[in-house]
């Protein structure tokens, strides 16, 4: 029965990222046959590689449950980039005394949302529902809707089963695996061969990449078009040996191409970044024959990227903005959701970025120097993205309560540029490379030299930094709050863009200020009747309050932890 139930695609070669996992998992969820079969919903849980806590799962359970509500009001699945749950550890302990008759009903109570009613006002009933409470008392309520009906949840990049448990419904909360057979499935991703168990899971294997599939991934990703290459050709020899060199992983493979892309576009066997490709992906091969695991290469061919760019100021920058990004968006709700971080906001983030002076803020900024800081912000973003560094997040654009504000303003059409409505992500391996660059102790996060860097020697003079530490949220304060930030909102023409930035804003501000160690800010924004107020009309009243609960909790650790030091 239980193997019966889950099945889970992983891969033989863990030490390889992005192997296609999750595009498998989604292809097969967007197969006719099996939205068909899972007639009552199919619902996307995002776990990743950070341990969930009790705040994290509260915010899971509450998508899930967003999701398949949703999924029977509209053909899109309504995912809830907010839904984070805002309860601490006392609140949780001052909840646990609740009876069992309390878990009926409020089982009963979300059974009758999920039943009848507006999709609106099922939604806010069900955020109320999970506001308190017991997880153990949570999880069986849902799984007293979930076991009876046909659902498909999708568990993506699962890393420890101990979080996986907490969303396996009818499994024992004592280990003990046995259960009924149910008309729902779970479907997980992972990198890690095993990890549910062989004995009561179905597992399947990603097939790596044949050699000529790699070599057109390759190509493709460098703006070639591969049809009809012949296997004989100077091409396909040399790509042979890139191929090898990333480990036949798609990821690498496409980093490796945005690499030859972003630099030149008519790019030819003897233009030197794709000599240094080469080069580079011969030394990894040798790295991974000695360490007998490619789990380096991705994070070789990233210092590459930055490598090849030929402006000592621009690779800088470019390379300061890239892990500022996975910094200061690492917790952010939108980000977890899937909905991605809107261009605006990038944009904003790297002007600010790329101001800095010594990792030191701008004391003042003119307009005339914000307008060059936003040019040099969008020729950031647009790089960033034909290095396949950063992504577009698929789904963005579906989930924007600033879309659906446009929409109305504009009587149901919307009219914006397609530039305008981009949402940004970043690979979850890619991000934890860009979270391992921001300990690095040198200028702009340069990489040190090392045997396997082929385009580094041991004469090059790396500049170690003594100075003060990189100012990754001061940057996004800056901003959202302040003189700086009011010149930036004067200057942007779109309404689209004001209401992604507002809703971003009244969103995340006062998270920016307390990771910035800016408490008395944060306690001031907090109070604020007018940024009470803004966080309402943006987020809506069940969403605004929520959230606020959230920040007054942080605020209070915050507080806590400034005392103590």
């Amino acid at each position: 029965p239980f193997a019966n139930t889950i099945t889970c695609i992983t891969s033989r070669h863990s030490d390889k990222a992005g192997n296609g996992k999750t595009t498998l998992a989604v292809a097969a969820i967007q197969t006719v046959e099996v939205r068909e079969f899972f007639s009552d919903g199919i619902a996307w849980i995002h776990l990743g590689r950070t341990p969930l806590g009790e705040r994290e799962i509260r915010r899971l359970y509450e998508q899930l449950y967003d999701q398949l509500l949703g999924s029977g009001d509209a053909d899109v699945v309504e995912e809830d980039p907010t839904s984070g749950m805002d309860d601490d550890d006392d609140g949780a302990s001052s909840s646990s005394s609740d009876s069992n008759g309390g878990r009926n009903e409020r089982a009963t109570r979300l059974d009758s949302n999920l039943s009848g009613g507006g999709t609106e006002t099922k939604l806010a009933k069900s955020r109320r529902c999970f506001q308190g409470g017991e997880l153990e008392g949570i999880k069986e309520d849902l799984a007293r809707l979930v076991l009876s009906r046909k659902i498909l949840i999708c568990l993506d990049d699962v890393c420890r089963m101990e979080d996986a448990k907490w969303f396996l419904f009818g499994t024992r909360s004592d280990g003990n695996n046995n259960f009924e057979d149910t008309p729902h499935r779970v479907l997980i991703t992972t990198r890690i061969p095993g990890l549910v168990g062989p004995s009561i899971t179905h597992e399947v294997f990603v097939r790596i990449f044949s050699e000529h599939e790699a070599v057109k991934l390759l190509l493709t990703a460098a703006g070639r078009r591969p049809n009809g290459l012949p296997k004989v050709s100077p091409v396909f020899a040399q790509a042979r040996i890139i191929v090898k060199g990333c480990g036949n992983s798609p990821l690498a493979l496409r980093i490796a191409g945005g690499m030859l892309r972003s630099r030149n576009r008519n790019w030819t066997l003897s233009s030197p970044a794709w000599k240094l490709l080469v080069e580079q992906c011969r030394t990894s091969l040798e790295e991974a024959s000695k360490i007998r695991s490619f789990a380096n290469s991705v994070q070789r061919l990233i210092d590459l990227s930055f490598a090849t760019v030929t402006s000592d100021e621009f690779r800088s920058i470019l390379r300061q903005c890239f892990v500022g990004f996975a910094m200061v968006f690492h917790d952010t709700d939108s980000l977890k959701a899937g909905k991605g971080i809107p261009r605006v906001v990038v944009i904003r983030l790297f002007a600010i970025i790329s101001s800095l002076e010594g990792y030191v803020l701008p004391s003042r900024v003119s307009s005339d120097d914000l307008a060059d800081y936003m040019d040099n912000a969008a020729i950031i973003l647009d790089t960033l993205e034909t290095m396949n560094l950063l992504q577009r997040a698929g789904h963005g654009l579906t989930k924007s309560s600033a879309l659906n504000k446009w929409n109305k303003a504009a009587g149901g059409a919307s009219t914006g540029s397609a530039a305008d409505h981009k949402c940004y992500s970043m690979h979850e391996s890619v991000k934890a490379i860009a979270e391992e660059m921001a300990k690095r102790k040198t200028v702009a996060f340069a990489p040190l030299y090392n045997d396997f860097h082929s385009f580094m020697s041991g004469d090059d003079v790396v500049p170690e930094w003594d100075g003060p530490q990189f100012p990754f949220d001061e940057c996004m304060v800056m901003m959202l709050d302040g003189e700086v930030a009011e010149m930036a909102d004067s200057s942007q023409s779109s309404l689209y863009e004001r209401w992604n930035m507002e809703e971003y804003s009244t969103e995340n501000t006062p998270l920016h200020l307390i990771r910035a160690k800016m408490v008395p800010r944060a306690v001031e924004v907090l109070v604020d009747r007018d940024f009470c107020s803004r966080r309402v009309i943006a987020l809506g009243p069940i969403e605004a309050t929520r959230r606020h609960v959230s920040d007054l909790i942080d605020l209070r650790r915050a507080h806590a932890a400034l005392n103590s030091s």
